[in-house]
């Protein structure tokens, strides 16, 4: 009698990890590897915007514009229906449907974002790792306003910031 139990047992634990296996199988897509490729540029001069984030929502696969405005993202996804969202400081985020498929190389194209200037008053900047609100800084609080930044016609946020706060040394991290 035990032993048709252990075999009963047995055969129940094999049917079980079989099911799980197969639905295991079954939930993995297979993942292709994509080249998603596009430019993102001001919406009312077409001027490539320099270091624009661009992501794929739902993911961690990201890329930065270059000195043209283009992006390039390698992504290995399963095939289907993305976001692509584009975000650079002072302009309004644009988000963009994607369907990948069976084309390896997916051209998002030209992409115009409008500057938001109700978002950027001014740039809080701290030496701290998390974010802290201004009032909690105390006294080492300094402020640009947004209109001195764009002001400076520059690349780059931290470049816009040069010569702006007093004694401050701004540099950037690359690496």
């Amino acid at each position: 009698m035990r032993d048709f139990y252990r075999t009963k047992t047995s055969v129940g634990w094999f049917f079980l990890i079989c099911f799980v296996l197969l639905r295991s199988a079954e939930a993995q897509e297979p993942k292709r590897t994509y080249t998603i490729t596009g430019n993102v540029v001001d919406g009312r001069t077409s001027e490539a915007l320099v270091g624009a984030n661009v992501s794929i929502r739902g993911t961690t696969l990201g890329s930065a514009t270059d000195r043209d405005g283009k992006f390039s993202i390698l992504a290995a996804l399963p095939p289907g229906a993305y976001k692509i969202a584009h975000s650079f400081i002072g302009y309004k985020s644009k988000v963009v449907d994607v369907r990948l498929g069976e084309q390896a190389i997916v051209e998002v194209g030209r992409v115009g974002l409008e500057e938001d200037l109700l978002q950027i008053q001014e740039v809080v900047v701290t030496g701290t790792g998390t974010a802290t609100e201004k009032e909690r800084l105390g006294n080492a609080v300094a402020t640009v306003a947004g209109s001195r930044i764009a002001e400076a016609y520059a690349p780059t946020i931290d470049a816009a910031l040069v010569g702006k706060i007093a004694g401050a040394q701004v540099q950037q991290n690359s690496g």
